[in-house]
């Protein structure tokens, strides 16, 4: 015998995915994508060696020596895990670009997000890469809102139906 959720429940599942797809609808895709990119021109520039990394699923983060500003990399502006090796491994001084905001990570603690960063002489990560990757990103809002709408309407024609 097949396991069949009672309407009630059905009705729940259906209206939890509506509601989080008419949220992620509304306030992502609605929004302008890139409102969050500040322009290159306000950004601040600092420079020194690591003293702190560490990386999680969702951003890499650090400190350099002549900075007591923690540092934030996001993993929506792409390629954070190459760019944390490549701090790891780097012997150079470190250039960022980051915002004078500060930003609160998932983990709690309040860190400048870094737009731009160069090691040595090499341009790890440029400003345009960064707002370009932001951008896309935000842009995944829509879809994603109406996807989890008709993930929620689907449940709710099915049980009409049996």
């Amino acid at each position: 015998m097949q396991g069949k959720h009672s309407f009630g429940t059905t009705m729940l599942i259906a209206l939890a995915l509506i509601s989080v797809g008419l949220g992620v609808w509304f306030i992502v895709g609605w929004s302008n994508a890139g409102d969050n990119v500040p322009p290159k021109g306000t950004l601040l520039y600092t420079e020194g060696f690591i003293e702190t990394l560490s990386k999680s699923k969702y951003d890499t983060t650090f400190t350099l020596s002549n900075n007591s500003n923690r540092f934030r990399v996001l993993s929506k502006m792409n390629g954070h895990h190459q760019i944390y090796k490549s701090l790891k491994n780097s012997k150079y001084k470190v250039a960022v670009l980051y915002a004078d905001r500060k930003k609160d990570p998932v983990a709690g603690k309040a860190a400048y997000l870094v737009w731009e960063i160069k090691i040595g002489a090499e341009l790890v990560k440029s400003y345009e890469q960064s707002k370009q990757a932001y951008i896309n990103d935000d842009k995944l809002g829509l879809p994603l809102g109406i996807a989890l709408i008709i993930c929620g309407l689907y449940p709710l024609v099915i049980s009409r139906q049996v």
